[in-house]
């Protein structure tokens, strides 16, 4: 990863080559993407927003070219941009400015919320259209319609889709972020990530948010109570990251083994609802009680 970081560094075209192969992987192996997104971030986060746009807009153009010639769709370079490459430069150039992670990963908020409320905007009920895709969808695969049974279930899915597609776009946004850090500090400060990681904290100004779309979902009738639940999913991937970091913190700052994490990240693919609830609740607490202040200083962004 260190000869990846230092060939991207070495100028803006290499930056362009790799941001635009690794788009294209991305397309048979979605897990490249992560890496398109963080040669933006690198860039940018070493020499400056002036240069991670350069490297956008040349990425944008190489990703059009190819995807018109080879696949007949050009629109997959805006894809890429919109989603990944823009949200990227965005935060790599506040991380770059603020040099605070906590902020940064408080603020990536804002795009999974916009995503959400552009939903609302867009179709008077995003539950119904998410169910009507899915009809759909069986209906293309020859697949018989859900049951009576599984009906209500589906609706509870699609109840909180919009929510989940919008912290998934989040997610992606952050891990290509990680990325680029993680990079920047191999390659000019070792150690650097793993200890701004560590202190990571999202903050009590949004706990209160939280609190208070929580309170909108419960007291409101739809569709602002069903927006406030969506918008909660986006928050609550916030303080599952936060959580994580306090795991994290304490695990070195009690110098306790690395099977800890391990059996953690376990949990997170065997128990996935359970284990990310408790870990965003967790992040929540945190925020008042900064659990990491014990074992060493947790970053003072509350």
């Amino acid at each position: 990863m260190k000869l990846l970081a230092a060939y991207i560094m070495r100028g803006r075209m290499q930056a362009i080559l790799v941001t635009t192969v690794a788009a294209m992987l991305s397309l048979l192996l979605p897990p490249f993407s992560y890496f398109s997104g963080a040669a933006v971030g690198l860039v940018t986060l070493r020499t400056g927003p002036g240069s991670g746009l350069t490297v956008f807009a040349g990425s944008l153009l190489a990703v059009g070219l190819l995807a018109a010639v080879i696949l007949q769709q050009p629109l997959i370079a805006a894809g890429f941009a919109i989603v990944l490459w823009l949200p990227v430069l965005v935060l790599a150039t506040v991380l770059q400015r603020t040099v605070s992670l906590s902020r940064t990963v408080a603020l990536s908020g804002l795009f999974g919320g916009l995503l959400v409320l552009g939903a609302y905007l867009a179709f008077d009920d995003p539950a119904s259209w998410w169910m009507e895709t899915y009809r759909q969808l069986l209906a293309q695969a020859g697949t018989e319609a859900p049951g009576p049974d599984m009906e209500p279930v589906l609706r509870e899915v699609a109840g909180i889709m919009t929510g989940a597609v919008a912290a998934a776009l989040t997610l992606s946004t952050l891990g290509a972020l990680f990325i680029a850090r993680w990079w920047q500090a191999l390659l000019y400060n070792p150690g650097g990530f793993r200890e701004e990681f560590h202190r990571l904290a999202v903050g009590r100004p949004l706990t209160l948010v939280a609190l208070v779309l929580i309170g909108a979902a419960v007291v409101l009738g739809d569709p602002a109570a069903a927006m406030a639940a969506e918008l909660l999913v986006v928050i609550m991937l916030l303080f599952l990251i936060h959580g994580l970091a306090v795991v994290h913190g304490l695990v070195a700052g009690v110098r306790a083994s690395v099977g800890w994490l391990v059996a953690v990240y376990l949990l997170l693919l065997l128990a996935l609802p359970q284990t990310a609830v408790t870990l965003a609740v967790l992040g929540m607490v945190d925020n008042w009680f900064g659990f990491r202040t014990y074992f060493g200083r947790s970053e003072d962004d509350k």
